[in-house]
């Protein structure tokens, strides 16, 4: 097992709740695999909504399996993998939990569990009092307004073809949010938010800025429906150290 850190989790966007994926930091193992480690930091002063017993997010006994076959089947002698095994944790308002392993132990899967991305095989996810695993396409396609992601590779999680700004618009016209003029505005916002200047970047195509601006435009998104919960999944592996320094700080 690796040896394991604590360390508090802070970020920028104090009113949401996030859950942050990565390989280093966090504190007690509290899953059920040996070497995925989870960490329950509060970020803003204790309050009723913090303290009572009112979770935004509950994940009980989360498991996810992927068929094989062919070659790979025939070196696990195994159909079937199972990538997630068990995963309990919850998670209240303005609450960080911090969720570390080694590379391989399901970290990026459990995120895209949680988001029904694809669906878990076993378990809840309960946000707000929902049940996500039971919806139907179109009541979480609903449901995804309050729970966004920040995607492990910034480039394959934007769209080559459409400018910077109209990626960060996208979430708002699909969920048909405020006028034409008022997205734009709301994207530009978000874009000097997250330390990108609008004027600059605004035009440009993904390919045109550097991985760590991606990364920012990713968290940017994110954040344009004002969700309840933010998963990011290694928000900060494309970004210098200045640029993850600045992104993770609260100001």
């Amino acid at each position: 097992m690796p040896q394991i850190y604590a360390r508090r989790l802070l970020l920028r966007w104090s009113r949401v709740s996030p859950i942050i994926f990565g390989r280093v930091g966090i504190r007690s193992i509290t899953s059920a695999k040996p070497n995925l480690a989870i960490e329950l930091g509060k970020m803003m002063p204790a309050s009723e909504e913090v303290t009572g017993t009112r979770r935004l997010l509950q994940v009980q006994s989360l498991t996810q399996e992927f068929v094989v076959s062919g070659h790979l089947a025939s070196i696990t002698r195994r159909n079937r993998v199972q990538a997630v095994s068990g995963v309990t944790f919850d998670i209240g308002y303005r609450e960080t939990v911090g969720i570390v392993g080694e590379t391989g132990c399901g970290k990026s899967t459990l995120a895209r569990s949680i988001m029904q991305a694809p669906k878990p095989k076993a378990g809840e996810v309960i946000l707000g009092g929902t049940e996500l695993t039971t919806l139907g396409r179109k009541a979480l396609r609903s449901a995804r307004r309050n729970i966004q992601m920040v995607f492990q590779d910034p480039y394959s999680s934007l769209d080559p073809r459409w400018s910077i700004l109209d990626q960060v618009m996208e979430p708002l016209t699909i969920h048909k949010i405020g006028s034409k003029p008022e997205r734009h505005k709301r994207a530009t916002e978000l874009l000097g938010l997250v330390g990108l200047d609008p004027k600059r970047i605004g035009s440009r195509k993904p390919r045109e800025v550097s991985g760590g601006e991606c990364q920012r435009v990713a968290m940017a998104r994110a954040l344009a429906l004002s969700p309840q919960l933010v998963v990011l999944d290694e928000p900060v592996s494309a970004m210098d150290v200045f640029g993850a320094g600045s992104s993770t700080q609260s100001p």
